[in-house]
């Protein structure tokens, strides 16, 4: 058995592809799941009489009927050739399922969370130099990633639609970080962040995409 899991998706989502592509006929499980189905499929045997791997994406994440008859299920089996994807930190009622060595956790820096909670407008001396010290440690596409998931979550806050199933103490940080926001700015930066995300992928835009952030940046 294999758990990959945590906040960093960019990783932990190639490691996932990376070890299914690297399988000989691979069966894959992804959005609702039928705990049968699962079964069937690891005691099967590919035409040459090899195991079948088999790759779960967010099992743990599923009604918490199915949870408690997967979760079950591994404690009595703990089938070999099973990897299982999450895109989150799973907690110890997760992991404790799995050996250590059977779990990859693909962790976000500090440093980006540090730079997405210092944005604010006309600060750029504070959280332009933590931008470029980010770069150092995580790939343009990450911080891309979870710049388009603050914007949103300071949208939410703004508009007091934060999820409930968001933790207490990230509500409160984006509730304050909001306030230094108008809602129609917050809207317009994620617009313009929108545009830099959709000329990078199209081939058309005019600067790498770590100076376009960059001068995105400078324009809060």
């Amino acid at each position: 058995m294999l758990l990959i899991h945590g906040d960093n998706q960019l990783v932990s989502r190639k490691l996932y592809f990376d070890l299914k592509s690297q399988s000989p006929d691979p069966v894959t499980f992804s959005g609702s799941h039928n705990l049968t189905n699962i079964i069937q499929a690891l005691e099967s045997n590919t035409l040459f009489g090899a195991s079948r791997s088999v790759f779960i994406e967010k099992p743990f994440s599923q009604k918490s009927a199915f949870v408690k008859d997967f979760t079950q299920y591994l404690k009595e089996n703990k089938p070999e050739r099973l990897v299982v994807w999450e895109d989150r930190l799973m907690g110890v009622t997760v992991t404790r399922l799995f050996a250590p060595e059977q779990i990859r956790l693909c962790k976000v820096s500090r440093s980006l969370y540090t730079f997405l909670e210092q944005i604010s407008p006309g600060q750029q001396r504070q959280f332009l130099p933590q931008y470029l010290a980010t770069l150092q440690q995580e790939p343009v596409e990450l911080v891309l990633y979870y710049l388009f998931s603050q914007l949103r979550l300071l949208i939410q806050a703004k508009d007091n639609t934060i999820p409930t199933r968001i933790p207490g103490f990230i509500r409160t940080k984006a509730t304050k970080q909001a306030v230094r926001f108008s809602l129609d700015k917050l809207v317009d930066l994620h617009l313009s962040l929108y545009h830099i995300d959709k000329a990078n992928k199209t081939g058309t835009l005019h600067h790498t995409l770590e100076v376009a952030i960059e001068n995105w940046l400078w324009r809060i």
